[in-house]
């Protein structure tokens, strides 16, 4: 199917797979790289059935492919079913008056996105995800390794240096600091106020022994007949 068919909303799973072709089967490494170069000359993806094994339940997923300087694969996105798509309809926020931005709020706005830019001017981009280990990964062989060395002692925290590749770079967060102060005064926060709930008559002809228990008012009923 072509590529604009598959929407990228519509990627769901856990995990994005890289298919090869095996080293020593020169023929099938040809057959796919011929799928490969073709899918991508012609602007489409291949949609497929996935299954880990013979228990697993077959997956629907897309097949996209990649090609690099090194090498070419085909990249595996799992895909939702009828069952799994909800479209939701929301009101337009336009036709409502009171949720109307006003051009300040609009350009406050703006500043505040056009400062949380990651990319420099000359094209430099300062988060590379490529670049950044898994901190899930790295995390669990951390104490992994840890309890291998160190059975009796409590977990380590984490390693600063993932964490400080987990923080945003300086600069934005100096960049950022006037369009969001900009953005908190033209979206000021007003505290809603519970509104007193409201008495029935119930409430106010109760009997003043409601505390006590039913049993209880069944022993003075009898008593007193």
């Amino acid at each position: 199917t072509l590529c604009r068919s598959i929407q990228r909303h519509q990627y769901m799973g856990n995990q994005v797979l890289k298919v090869f072709a095996p080293k020593d089967d020169k023929a099938a490494a040809v057959a796919l790289s011929a799928l490969i170069q073709a899918l991508d000359q012609m602007d489409m993806v291949a949609v497929v059935r996935y299954a880990y094994d013979r228990r697993s339940n077959p997956q629907i997923g897309v097949a996209l492919p990649c090609i690099k300087d090194k090498y070419e694969c085909l990249v595996y996105v799992q895909l939702p079913y009828m069952e799994d798509i909800r479209q939701y309809m929301f009101s337009s926020l336009k036709n409502n008056k009171k949720c109307t931005p006003t051009e300040g709020q609009l350009s406050a706005v703006d500043s505040l996105i056009d400062s949380m830019n990651l990319v420099c001017e000359d094209g430099e981009d300062l988060f590379k995800p490529n670049k950044i280990p898994n901190p899930q990964f790295q995390r669990l062989f951390q104490c992994l390794q840890h309890k291998a060395f160190q059975p009796d002692e409590p977990l380590p925290p984490i390693d600063q240096q993932l964490m400080d590749m987990l923080e945003r770079p300086e600069n934005v967060t100096a960049q950022c600091k006037a369009p969001l102060l900009k953005v908190k005064s033209c979206f000021p926060l007003q505290e809603v106020v519970k509104k007193k709930e409201q008495k029935t008559g119930q409430d106010i002809f109760k009997d003043k022994t409601d505390g006590e228990p039913d049993a209880k008012k069944v022993k003075t009923d009898r008593k007193s007949t």
